[in-house]
């Protein structure tokens, strides 16, 4: 497998580690990957290719370096806060500047949760701001026992606007601990946050976090691409819509996807051997 698809990606190290699993790696250690512009331009390009890439079937999110998985937004970014008002100085116009550009980062960032095929984010170390966006976003969180959390736009004087508010009550059980740690901006370890719902499971390192996602990744990525990408689908759909909403939608993508795949893998289970999709 070849990454030329993604040859045109500067802000972030792509590669296989294994196969169909594509591996995208924040890569600017020496800011704790904190987020430009650029960077989150390049995040949205790589899950535009992943998501029709037919060499992709799940997809792992990760952090370089010893220090955290990502610092937020890069606060010296003046390239990128320009951009926001441009060269408008009446409020009106450049309050749509600014909402334009809000609107594209929100949507750059969402990218992994719009993508079809399963994501899974691995924290470490320092986990702040942008790093709950991008968190929040993705299908499966892990974390290594270091990582340090925060929802950490409250303490530069604003709410936090691309993603965190939306996802994160959805998925944890508890709204006051959610609004706790949203108002205060706090610091919460790795045990806190599986407490909460919000990782799966915490590894010693970050190295072991990582190679367990990719083992994760390795097992989902074997699977019918038809049903992991109709699983996500249903998911998403019945996280944002009523129940009989979600029946009716799972029930229409089933009548035309109980096809090829579906025949296969009831023939693997029957003859005990491993199943062999094609590639979507």
């Amino acid at each position: 497998m070849t990454t030329s698809k993604y040859a045109q990606i500067s802000q972030l190290a792509v590669s296989f580690a294994a196969p169909q699993v594509l591996l995208v790696e924040f890569n600017k250690p020496h800011k704790i990957n904190a987020v430009d512009a650029k960077t989150w331009r390049d995040y949205a390009r790589i899950f535009a290719i992943a998501s029709t890439d037919p060499d992709v079937n799940a997809i792992v999110v990760a952090g370089q370096g010893e220090r955290g998985f990502c610092a937020g937004l890069d606060l010296k970014d003046t390239e990128g806060f320009n951009e926001i008002s441009g060269q408008a100085t009446e409020p009106s116009r450049k309050a749509i500047k600014s909402r334009a550009h809000i609107r594209e980062f929100q949507e750059a960032i969402k990218s992994a949760y719009d993508c079809p095929k399963p994501v899974i984010g691995v924290a470490h170390g320092i986990s702040i701001g942008l790093a709950m966006d991008i968190l929040t976003n993705v299908d499966i969180r892990l974390a290594a026992a270091d990582t340090k959390f925060s929802v950490r736009e409250i303490a530069i004087g604003m709410a936090a606007d691309i993603g965190t508010l939306q996802q994160l009550p959805r998925l944890v059980g508890s709204h006051s601990w959610v609004r706790e740690i949203v108002f205060t901006g706090r610091f919460f370890g790795a045990d806190e946050a599986l407490k909460q719902g919000l990782v799966s499971y915490v590894y010693p390192t970050a190295a072991a976090a990582k190679e367990a996602a990719i083992k994760l990744a390795t097992q989902l990525a074997q699977y019918s691409p038809v049903g992991l990408q109709g699983a996500k689908e249903s998911l998403n759909y019945a996280a944002e819509h009523t129940l009989e909403d979600g029946l009716k939608q799972i029930a229409a993508y089933n009548s035309f996807a109980l096809q090829t795949d579906f025949y296969e893998g009831i023939s693997a289970t029957l003859e005990k051997r491993k199943a062999r999709y094609e590639k979507l």
